[in-house]
Formats: structure tokens, C-alpha cells, sequence
């Protein structure tokens, strides 16, 4: 990452923008370059006036997705991700992924039950993924549910019992869990 041409990437797209502020494909890229730069605000200035003027443009909604999700704003990220959804725009791959990172946002957010109902969703929906196993484990153990805690890490442990460093790992917090 050059950040010597990257500050002339910048200087070009904002001078182009100031003759053409209007220029979607350099307000794109310009929006870009500051997310990856860690320049939020500026990005946010870019992507809030335009997703004023078209709520449901899916590319906004990812783009300041993102955003929320790297400054922690749960609460617009979530409102996002219920958008981005509602439109019925994305491939079954994109939906799935942004379903994750809303149940993701909703347990961030202390929204227990929310994030539970889609991590139940997901992992119902692909149950060879280990990660989607931990993810209800996780917001169940969130929500004080400890004996459906271990009746589904005993579930997940007799479906990945090659899976010793997450058992090593329970065993490591006092939980004496035998997959056998």
C-alpha cells in the first residue's frame, strides 16, 4: 500500500469532484480509498448525502455497512443490513453473509434474542460450518442458556471431533465436555 500515491489518487479524485461533483464512479473510488485509509468521516461525508437521495442502493448501503461496522456504530449498521435484506437484490451467497453480519451487529448491540434467531437461521441453513455452531454457542452463553450451551457444543463436538483445539479450549474453561 503506497500512501504517496495514494494521497495523488486522493488529490486527483477530489479535484475531479470539485469539477464534477456528480461523478459516481469517483465518488465510489474516492469513498473507498478513505474507508481503507481510516478516514470514516470522510467517507461517511461522501456516501450520507447520496444515500439521502437513494435509500436503497445497494452498493451505499454495503459501502456505509462497512463503515459502521469499523466505527462501531451497531445501530446504523443494523438498520443497514435490515435494508439491504428487505430489498431482495442479493445473491443467496450475499444474503447469507449479510445475515451474519446483522446477527453479528444485533449481539454487539446486546440484542440477544435477535442474534439468536438469525445464528439459529444460519446454522440451520449450513450446519457443515463449525464457525456457525460457535455463533449460537456464543449468543447462548450471552443469553445464560448454559445447559443448551453444552447440549449443542456436545452436538458440535461429536459432528467435528477432530476439532481438539476448541475442545482444549472448552476443557481450558472448566467445561469438561467428552465428545465420545
Amino acid at each position: 500500500f503506497n500512501l504517496k500515491k495514494t494521497d495523488k489518487v486522493v488529490e486527483a479524485l477530489e479535484e475531479k469532484l470539485r469539477k464534477t461533483p456528480n461523478d459516481a464512479a469517483a465518488l465510489d473510488e474516492l469513498t473507498a480509498i478513505y474507508t481503507m485509509t481510516g478516514r470514516f468521516k470522510a467517507a461517511s461525508d461522501l456516501i450520507n448525502p447520496r444515500l439521502a437521495a437513494n435509500p436503497k442502493n445497494p452498493d451505499l448501503l454495503q459501502a456505509r455497512m462497512v463503515i459502521s461496522d469499523k466505527t462501531k456504530n451497531m445501530s446504523q449498521l443494523i438498520q443497514d443490513a435490515q435494508t439491504l435484506l428487505g430489498l431482495n437484490v442479493l445473491s443467496e451467497e450475499e444474503e447469507w453473509d449479510t445475515k451474519t453480519t446483522l446477527a453479528a451487529a444485533f449481539q454487539a448491540n446486546h440484542q440477544n434474542i435477535e442474534a439468536f434467531k438469525l445464528y439459529e437461521e444460519i446454522l440451520n441453513h449450513d450446519r457443515s460450518d463449525p464457525d456457525n455452531w460457535l455463533n449460537v454457542v456464543f449468543v447462548l452463553e450471552s443469553m445464560g442458556r448454559y445447559h443448551d450451551v453444552v447440549s449443542l457444543l456436545e452436538d458440535y463436538l461429536a459432528k467435528f471431533p477432530l476439532d481438539q483445539d476448541r475442545q482444549k479450549m472448552s476443557k481450558s474453561k472448566g467445561n469438561v465436555i467428552d465428545p465420545l
